[in-house]
């Protein structure tokens, strides 16, 4: 889980992307941080239960969800799981629950 955070994280960092185009003929090039995002996002519908059986916030799954958002521009699906994780533990006052 770490290794795969790390790399997704280094990934969307560093702009590994794929901004260049297909011709016509060919099928889309899916990036990297693309198939990370949703290899993660497959295994578990939710990071409030990302390897927990009840609810924690977990730094390292938040920068996980960071990186994850970083991919809002291609689907808002990413942002949308990023942002589920941190309403669910962060209150309108900035407190953090768990």
């Amino acid at each position: 889980m770490i290794l795969t955070a790390t790399f997704l994280i280094v990934g969307l960092l560093f702009g590994y992307t794929s901004n260049t185009k297909a011709p016509v003929n060919e099928p889309k090039q899916i990036s990297w941080a693309v198939k990370f995002a949703d290899a993660a996002m497959s295994r578990f519908d939710s990071l409030i239960y990302y390897n927990n059986s009840k609810p924690k916030f977990e730094y390292d799954y938040a920068f996980l969800g960071f990186a994850i958002a970083k991919l809002d521009n291609i689907d808002p699906k990413y942002g949308k799981y990023n942002r589920d994780y941190i309403d669910y533990f962060v209150g309108s006052d900035g407190s953090i629950k768990g």
